[in-house]
């Protein structure tokens, strides 16, 4: 056997479920979500799951007190 293969066998697919959770971080989906869906559905499934769940929208900052906007 080759000796990368227990680096294909276990860090891969942990990196790849921990890549796809940290992407979930950017997306609407959240970072638990993104890493359980990517651990019951494979990475490809967390990986669609993140990406459909759309961009994570921003709060507004609250303005000033005084009313005025710049």
């Amino acid at each position: 056997m080759l000796p990368f293969s227990p680096f294909f066998i276990y860090a891969l697919p942990i990196f790849t479920i921990l890549a796809v959770a940290v992407l979930g971080t950017t997306r609407r989906i959240g970072f638990w979500p993104a890493l359980i869906l990517s651990i019951v559905l494979t990475p490809v499934g967390g990986f669609i799951a993140a990406v459909l769940s759309g961009p994570r929208r921003h709060k507004r900052v609250r303005e000033e007190k005084s009313g005025r906007r710049t």
